[in-house]
């Protein structure tokens, strides 16, 4: 299946990321449930983030002398100082994952899909939070794959987490998109990443 660029016309003007990254991830989940082992079962996990809008309009201009008018006293507007200022919560990024469990083991996690948001990649706050789940999950013998399609940022979280990891740069570094597989060795050993890119 072709991928599009859903951050460009014309797929923009018609479906928002929100709504594809929404049914991307449950129709893995489906697909996967048909073909995994009787003893796999697979789940989506979607957390929408936290949302801010500012509620007043603001117009900017390259000069304010026109917008500064005086009375006939000469004063000039003065608005009011806030009457209560609150700290705003932490901005928390949308995440969409598809997670694998072994039943038979009372449901342990054996693999993560996740697809990359554009609130993962927009600050890096969220993206040092993403690389160390990504790492947090290798470290627990989980089998991770990401799945990075947001082409308006340049960073590479693979190259983000290979350096976490200790692992020299991927020769997919310089990319902003790809999707990458990560699977651990046997629990008796420590966790190794064997790399399977798609630029």
């Amino acid at each position: 299946m072709p991928l599009r660029d859903h951050f460009q016309p014309p797929v923009s003007g018609r479906v928002s990321r929100m709504e594809i990254h929404g049914m991307w991830a449950g129709e893995i989940a489906k697909e996967l449930n048909r073909t995994l082992p009787p003893e796999y079962l697979s789940g989506v996990q979607i957390h929408l983030g936290t949302f801010m809008e500012v509620d007043v309009a603001t117009l900017e201009q390259d000069s304010l002398d026109s917008f500064e008018s005086n009375d006939e006293y000469g004063l000039k507007y003065q608005p009011d100082s806030p009457t209560l200022l609150l700290d705003a919560e932490e901005m928390i990024p949308a995440e969409y994952e598809v997670r694998v469990y072994e039943v038979s083991t009372a449901r342990r996690l054996v693999a993560a899909i996740e697809l990359v948001s554009p609130s993962i990649k927009d600050r890096e706050s969220s993206r040092d939070a993403f690389v160390s789940k990504c790492h947090a999950l290798q470290q627990q013998n989980v089998n991770v794959i990401i799945v990075d399609t947001v082409t308006n940022s340049s960073t590479n979280l693979y190259a983000d987490l290979a350096d976490r990891l200790g692992a020299n740069p991927p020769a997919i570094a310089a990319s902003s998109i790809c999707a990458v597989s990560l699977r651990t060795r046997s629990a008796t050993v420590a966790p190794v990443s064997k790399l399977g890119t798609t630029p």
